[in-house]
């Protein structure tokens, strides 16, 4: 990401503004940039990137300086974007094709808890929680440095049983938990990248970034009935509008949603039905009184449900 930034400012942005001073950057100079971009064959979303940019420097300008600058800059409109994720098999796939415990665990967490690679890298054994099962988010690594998480406030987030498992049968819990140098140090950025890409080609896979393992895991609990706000939590959104970008439906989880208007599809309505014939039959079973209400229930377990019209 720090290389796409250095570019954005010495190939596109200072070739462009530099000549200028910051009071004579008009929303017409801006456009014209914008279009300039356009026909060079950017696309719009690394277009915005550089109007954020631009935006933000001269906002700092006007609250600093006290430099008038155009009011607002307007963005380019942006297709909707396509999220990756992975299904359960090639997930589990995946996981099978790891080198050693290290990048298994390393990817059973990320897969089982949906944090960020900054936030797996920056994890320490002192936010495991064994007792009750709870890793506390507290940190994130960005360019390699530490600051809070992109949220700006800490999230608890429950161990499976796989990763309470995996994380137990550690023998070194101090410092860093996915470090190459015994917890001394976070790993450097660059290499869980360079191991996801060898990890894909051995299992066979397309080539994916540790952000798919995020969307997997809020697709996989979107389609496995967990609240949007229950995932927004874990996955430690402010706006709830990012998590619903990230729960993926299949084409599975529709067809059991349809299901539902079938009564017989219904999770409670066999066991009712069941439950009142069961009744029913014990009372006559045992000599009990029985008058024509008790055999019109009797009568209408038996029956099945008219489907809906």
């Amino acid at each position: 990401l720090s290389d796409f930034w250095g570019t954005y400012q010495t190939v596109h942005l200072l070739p462009y503004f530099g000549k200028f001073k910051v009071d004579s950057i008009t929303g017409l100079r801006v456009e014209e940039f914008k279009t300039l971009k356009r026909s060079k064959g950017l696309a719009p979303k690394t277009i915005n990137n550089m109007l954020a940019v631009i935006s933000k420097c001269l906002n700092t300008a006007e609250e600093w300086l006290g430099i008038k600058t155009i009011s607002k800059i307007k963005f380019l409109k942006v297709p909707p974007q396509k999220f990756n994720f992975l299904t359960h098999p090639q997930a589990q796939h995946l996981l099978k094709s790891a080198d050693n415990i290290l990048w298994r665990d390393m990817l059973l967490l990320a897969l089982h808890t949906g944090m960020r690679i900054g936030e797996l890298r920056a994890l320490n054994w002192t936010d495991v929680d064994f007792n009750q099962r709870i890793i506390t988010v507290r940190r994130n690594i960005v360019h390699d440095v530490i600051g809070t998480p992109k949220s700006n406030r800490e999230r608890k987030i429950p161990m499976t049983e796989g990763v309470y498992s995996a994380l137990i049968a550690w023998k070194n819990k101090m410092g860093f938990i996915f470090s190459l140098d015994n917890g001394n140090n976070p790993m450097n950025e660059k290499t869980p990248y360079r191991v996801m890409n060898r990890l894909c080609k051995k299992a066979g896979m397309r080539l994916i970034g540790w952000y798919v393992l995020r969307h997997t895991f809020a697709s996989t609990l979107a389609n496995n009935g967990a609240t949007p706000r229950a995932i927004q939590e874990l996955l430690g959104h402010t706006d709830l509008r990012t998590t619903l970008r990230y729960c993926h439906t299949t084409d599975a989880s529709l067809r059991e949603a349809i299901s539902l208007l079938e009564p017989r599809k219904s999770p409670f309505l066999p066991k009712f039905e069941q439950q009142v014939g069961n009744a029913a039959e014990n009372a006559i079973k045992n000599g009990m009184p029985t008058n024509s209400e008790n055999a019109r229930v009797l009568a209408q377990s038996k029956q099945k449900t008219p489907a809906l019209d």
